[in-house]
């Protein structure tokens, strides 16, 4: 019976027992300096953000769509702070910057979900449309924006003094309310009934009277939303804004956290808290490549074998 039970545990929880797993084989392997405090804070400050885009491509999944141009808006946000700084003093200074950009980014994502319930396009097709819309607003942006703001940090931390430690607290803090918030609204809410009932079936929820255009338009929005919110993490651990080209990087990152984290990619399924589990498998492949000195180059064929391999594991595990 106590074995039974066991084995029901590491079903439920496969990518966990994975993950840690490849921790042990990590450390090993690294001689022990994986298992630094230095190297664990830089895993845990990567997670925070790949952990707000995740939840934000989580609801998209869920409800039975896709969002290829959530990474791209941690560009355009960055690009649109080059062009708001010149007007910084109008504007309210840096807080009136991050809303406005927040709203900005919202909005993007609203008109995804618009788009989508409207036009009844392909969810793949619209948002790759706006990936390549807000990566060419980017590019425009910073070519006539300012070349760098570096006072943004101190104005983060100045922001959060009563916290210790603010550019690791914040976004350790801010990523589990975030979470805990997410976790609550998709399974405690009408709202998340909904986008777990339209991921299982279109036409069912489409009968039962499930409100799809405005769970169309909540989701998209609350995806363009933590994509706003992921470029405020980010900026806050780089400490300055330049123009840089994340927004690859992260939409990987994006659609593997919820994979990994065992949200089935074609919606209707899936436990938003576990998606943790899949921030911090992604966050740790990534130090991985870093601290073992593995050619840039092979970066994407390590991270693809090594979750290969772990959702083979899990798949394994749940027989």
């Amino acid at each position: 019976m106590l074995k039974e039970s066991l084995m029901d545990i590491i079903r439920k929880y496969t990518m966990l027992v994975a993950f840690i797993l490849f921790l042990i084989i990590y450390f090993f392997v690294s001689g022990w300096k994986a298992a630094s405090l230095t190297n664990i804070l830089s895993i845990v400050l990567r997670t925070c953000v790949v952990t707000i885009l995740g939840i934000g491509q989580s609801l998209v999944i869920i409800g039975g769509g896709i969002d290829l141009s959530i990474g791209a808006q941690i560009d355009h946000a960055i690009g649109l702070m080059t062009i708001l700084y010149p007007f910084k003093d109008l504007l309210g200074g840096f807080t009136g910057i991050v809303v406005i950009t927040l709203i900005i980014t919202t909005t993007f994502g609203f008109i995804n979900g618009l788009i989508i319930y409207k036009t009844k396009l392909p969810p793949f097709i619209v948002t790759f449309a706006m990936m390549l819309i807000l990566e060419s607003l980017a590019t425009l942006y910073s070519y006539y924006g300012v070349m760098g703001i570096w006072g943004f940090k101190p104005w983060l931390i100045s922001l959060f003094s009563f916290l210790p430690s603010p550019t690791v607290s914040v976004p350790i803090l801010f990523t589990f309310l975030i979470l805990l918030a997410a976790s609550i609204i998709a399974r405690r809410t009408i709202y998340g009934y909904s986008i777990y009932a339209i991921g299982s079936s279109y036409k069912a929820a489409t009968a039962s009277g499930v409100p799809i255009g405005k769970v169309t338009l909540i989701t998209y929005s609350l995806s363009g939303f933590m994509g706003g919110l992921a470029w405020f993490m980010y900026s806050l651990q780089v400490g300055y804004i330049f123009a840089y080209t994340a927004g690859t990087i992260y939409l990987l990152d994006s659609i593997a956290v919820p994979v990994i984290g065992g949200i089935d990619i074609m919606g209707g399924t899936g436990y938003v808290p576990m998606l943790f589990i899949g921030a911090l498998f992604v966050s740790t492949i990534s130090n991985f490549i870093i601290l073992m000195k593995i050619n840039p180059l092979l970066e994407y064929a390590v991270k693809g074998i090594i979750i290969i391999v772990a959702l083979i594991f899990s798949r394994l595990l749940k027989k």
